[in-house]
């Protein structure tokens, strides 16, 4: 896989474009090169306003405590 908006966005700590990309329905699960999510970046980073807008939008993904693939 390569970087998707999401991810680059993630980890340069750039939270109002992450919440701007969710809004719109960006996809939370997809792995950049190295297998790491845009959650992952952002936690590797220290990015916790952007972790926290993740967590949420990763968490949405649940339906009846099992998560969607």
């Amino acid at each position: 896989s390569g970087w998707t908006s999401l991810i680059w966005s993630a980890k340069q700590g750039h939270a109002d474009t992450v919440e701007t990309l969710l809004a719109a329905g960006a996809d939370t699960r997809p792995r950049d090169y190295a297998g790491r999510t845009a959650l992952d970046w952002a936690r590797e980073q220290g990015h916790a306003g952007v972790v926290a807008l993740l967590g949420t939008a990763s968490e949405g993904r649940e339906i009846g405590g099992i998560a969607e693939d």
